[in-house]
């Protein structure tokens, strides 16, 4: 290469760097493009959001009220939000508008945001080597036409795109919330209750659904408005009207969902007895037996309170239990199932799927969740001793067992050829569609929140919202490795490294011969 090539090499370089990026900068003015390497797709927008605001009739106004300058570890969090906000207005950016506010120093701004259902909330910061409060915004209002749909507080980043997607989509459409109704009476959770423990799980259910309290107490028939039932973990016999109701509920075409809880435990006593719903043969003539025995895994469990001493203090502890199984493996083509890694069953019982049932002849049978192989069916517990699940028991199962089942499709009635309880009318088949789940555990129906609203907007038929939905289920366990095996993989780590290496060795050795 002569001289003057290399100052010609010298010349043209920049000019080509020049050139390519101005190529570049025209093109991205014209085109929108973003490449996401984050592992869980933090700044990519499921197919539901993309069609909803490409389908916008009208502007759509994204009102951002947030603190700037946040302190760790909230400081990378407007940053996030702005980078997914900007991603809804590049879907649309003839419709979608994106307005950023700050209202911490300015009263009138802040009246304005709680006009529209932006809240502050209060944060513990670090200053200057001390904790101190204080209180900022970080909400959004969605604004349409005449309506507003407001997100108060952006607490997390794990479901933002859900909690955006369903807020725009509510405000569009002007939807209403369906009503869920929750029986109680025979021993089953309120969801009502003024309690610590039920706030957070009823604020959750009612972002999406507004709660309805089921008691009985004013006839049998369950109210015509509610759209959705769930019975959870009946501790107390349904009385004969009461089971006629839950059947012309389902002949009506609406969905429910039950929690079955067999066991009843002492925990001063620590004792277990068997319990009695009366709906066993309701929800066999529908297809779905919750078996007379009892599920036990003492590889892969999860944990159940204890009573222990803290400083000379009553407390309570969680330990792994035999009598906590998990379900492990998950039907991940069903909504429910979907994104579910792990599912704990406390003093559970595995379910049969009835082929050909009388009430769900035809019915389309979705087998959800089944617990790990280790998992062994019990003929009876007596006690929440951990010792005596320790060792086989005579008469004892091995599985996997179906532990979360659901029939769709057009019930019979349980009652069908046979009158009324109270000589009523009654409907002798629900629609095609009705859906019905079964669970063979109740105690902690309420505690996996993920499971719990993906039943829901199962029932509901929401399969937008389903595909949203983030993953608050347990994480992935891990699978129990037998004696034989944890043998054999200790030896591989022990050994596998240095023989590589003296294999290495070895093929560098053969070679340099071969060059001789």
């Amino acid at each position: 290469m002569t001289r003057r090539d290399l100052q010609r090499n010298v010349l043209l370089r920049p000019a080509l760097v020049l050139a390519v990026a101005a190529l570049a900068l025209a093109l991205g003015s014209r085109h929108y493009a973003r490449l996401d390497l984050t592992a869980d797709g933090t700044y990519s927008l499921e197919p539901v959001t993309e069609r909803l605001l490409a389908d916008l009739a009208a502007p759509l106004t994204i009102r951002v009220y947030f603190t700037h300058d946040l302190e760790p570890p909230y400081h990378q969090l407007e940053g996030v939000v702005r980078d997914v906000v900007d991603e809804y207005r590049a879907r649309n950016p003839g419709q979608v508008r994106v307005e950023w506010v700050d209202p911490t120093h300015d009263p009138a701004l802040q009246s304005t945001a709680r006009g529209l259902g932006v809240e502050p909330v209060t944060l513990f910061v670090s200053a200057e080597g001390r904790r101190e409060e204080r209180q900022v915004w970080m909400g959004i209002a969605f604004l349409f036409q005449d309506r507003v749909e407001a997100y108060p507080a952006i607490l997390g980043l794990d479901d933002l795109e859900y909690q955006m997607t369903r807020r725009i989509r509510s405000v569009v459409e002007d939807r209403s919330r369906p009503v869920v109704g929750y029986v109680v009476g025979h021993g089953e959770p309120d969801l009502g209750a003024d309690d610590r423990a039920m706030a957070p799980i009823r604020e959750k259910i009612e972002e999406n659904y507004e709660l309805r309290r089921v008691t009985f107490e004013d006839g049998v028939a369950l109210d015509q408005q509610l759209d959705l039932l769930l019975v959870i973990g009946p501790r107390e016999p349904w009385t004969e009207p009461e089971r006629y109701a839950l059947d012309q509920y389902l002949m009506s075409g609406r969905p429910a969902a039950v929690w079955r809880c067999q066991l009843r435990p002492n925990p001063r006593t620590r004792q277990i007895r068997v319990s009695g719903d009366h709906l066993g043969d309701l929800l066999d003539h529908y297809g779905l037996h919750v078996e007379p025995t009892f599920l036990a895994d003492r590889y892969t469990n999860g944990q159940l309170p204890v009573a222990v001493s803290q400083g000379g203090r009553p407390g309570t502890g969680y330990v792994n239990h035999a009598l906590v199984p998990l379900a492990t493996d998950f039907d991940h083509g069903h909504p429910v199932g979907r994104g579910m890694e792990a599912l704990e069953l406390p003093l559970s019982s595995p379910l049969t799927v009835i082929p050909g049932a009388p009430g769900c002849p035809e019915c389309q049978v979705h087998e959800i969740a089944y617990t790990a192989d280790t998992a062994v069916a019990l003929p009876e517990v007596a006690s929440l001793d951990r010792n005596d699940y320790v060792r086989p028991v005579p008469g004892e199962q091995p599985g996997p067992f179906l532990a979360v089942a659901a029939v769709e499709g057009s019930l019979r009635s349980f009652y069908d050829g046979a009158s009324a309880p109270d000589g009523s009318e009654w409907n002798p088949r629900s629609p095609e569609g009705t859906r019905l789940l079964v669970v063979g555990s109740a105690d902690y129906a309420l505690k996996d929140l993920g499971f719990l609203l993906g039943v829901l907007d199962w029932m509901a038929a929401d399969e937008d919202l389903l595909s949203l939905r983030p993953d608050l289920s347990m994480p992935a366990v891990l699978r129990p490795v037998g004696r034989g095996e944890g043998h054999l993989l200790r030896l591989v780590n022990l050994a596998g490294v240095p023989l590589v290496i003296a294999a290495i060795a070895v093929i560098r050795a053969r070679r340099r011969r071969g060059d001789r």
